[in-house]
């Protein structure tokens, strides 16, 4: 459905959109690469948050973040609503879905989470719990087949 995402296997290579099996999200426009998926954590705290996502090590990749709330700007579909994201790429459970960004914020003890049935943005207190998604820079260095790196 999309041209401007493209699909990365678990060994980091590119994909063909009809892919069945990926693990994360190429953006070229913004060289991010996404988790596919929201992180096994569950619905978690902040902190626990942006902690899981510097924890992941996925497609051989250890430099994973917590994506701030511009990196969701990038990635949000405005043609979209109910998810933002499209589900051709990525997984989303709960259309209503809330993720952390690793944005904290003022007043102190708020951070930035990103609403999926809108793609709107809000400042959260970081004792909710919310899913966590995580983020890489990535470029793309070769066509389909080739490897992000």
């Amino acid at each position: 459905m999309s041209a401007r995402l493209i699909k990365v296997s678990s060994a980091g290579e590119l994909l063909p959109a009809d892919a069945a099996d990926w693990v994360a999200v190429y953006h070229p426009e913004h060289e991010l690469i996404w988790t596919r998926d929201v992180l096994d954590c569950g619905a978690v705290p902040w902190q626990r948050a942006v902690e899981a996502a510097s924890a992941v090590t996925l497609c051989g990749w250890t430099d994973w973040r917590a994506p701030s709330h511009i990196d969701y700007a990038y990635l949000i579909d405005n043609d979209l609503y109910g998810p933002v994201l499209d589900t051709d790429y990525f997984t989303v459970a709960d259309r209503y879905q809330w993720e952390w960004t690793g944005t904290a914020c003022k007043p102190s003890g708020c951070a930035r989470c990103v609403v999926l049935d809108g793609g709107y943005s809000f400042i959260g207190r970081q004792d909710y719990r919310l899913h966590a998604r995580a983020v890489r820079a990535g470029q793309l260095s070769g066509l389909l087949g080739g490897k992000a790196t």
